[in-house]
């Protein structure tokens, strides 16, 4: 999370020092993949951004929301979701918003990027799209169509249905512009993602129990970090220090 708001940051400087309006917030539907083989950090609290990130619009909600572990089709399908959430909120804004800057994790991206261009692989691990670590990608709406979002027919775990297969996509017809672009970095591609494995599925009403993440998170260490450097002094407080740098390399 603290990568994905770092990385966002200068853009919204920039937009600040022009005078240009934007509306900077933080939606749970551009969440990393909840898989079950995989510990992740919690979620910042919206206290926790906002003292790093002051422009960051506290009073938005959601568009949707990670509803528990997720198998491969619930990650699809929460994507899809989001997408359609997304545009048809673009659609029905009365300021006509022209654009909208996503930054998210790898996996959201090859699926997003999937779902817009209405292609579902058979191989859900073909190289169909190559996600560096750090890049930019540029999706472009050549043909518009109302949104249309199924919200009597759910998936397992309560996501609304969206159709965007076999050459359907989300609002009409998009063009991807820029595919993994990287040019803006002096060391040029930085570790590409792709598919490794598909984690196994749990039963959905197991899946809708999976635990929240739990494990500390950037914000959380800095405020340990603070309180203990208040509280401690001598070789105690350099040990904890370094030991909570590793810490912050391996969680982030």
């Amino acid at each position: 999370m603290i990568l994905v708001t770092e990385t966002v940051k200068p853009f919204v400087e920039m937009c600040e020092r022009d005078g240009k309006a934007i509306n900077f917030r933080l939606d749970m539907g551009l969440s990393e993949w909840r898989r079950v083989d995989r510990k992740q950090a919690r979620i910042p609290s919206i206290r926790q951004l906002k003292e790093y990130h002051p422009t960051l619009d506290a009073q938005c909600q959601s568009l949707c929301s990670p509803l528990g572990h997720e198998n491969l089709d619930e990650f699809y399908a929460r994507n899809a979701y989001f997408l359609a959430k997304l545009i048809q909120s673009l659609d029905n804004d009365p300021e006509g918003p022209e654009s909208a800057l996503l930054c998210t994790s790898a996996s959201n991206i090859a699926w997003m990027a999937r779902i817009l261009m209405g292609k579902h692989p058979q191989n859900s691990m073909e190289r169909d799209f190559s996600v560096p670590a750090i890049s930019f990608y540029k999706f472009a709406r050549r043909h518009v169509v109302p949104v249309k979002i199924d919200a009597g027919e759910k998936t397992p775990l309560g996501y609304p249905r969206v159709e965007w297969q076999n050459g359907i996509s989300i609002g009409g017809s998009w063009e991807i512009t820029h595919n993994a672009e990287c040019s803006f970095l002096s060391t040029g591609i930085m570790m590409l993602w792709t598919p490794s494995d598909i984690p196994k599925s749990l039963p959905p009403s197991e899946a809708l129990q999976f635990p929240e993440p739990d494990l500390p998170n950037f914000f959380d260490i800095q405020e340990l970090n603070l309180k203990k450097s208040t509280t401690m002094t001598g070789p105690r407080v350099e040990a904890e220090t370094t030991i909570t740098a590793a810490a912050v390399e391996v969680l982030v």
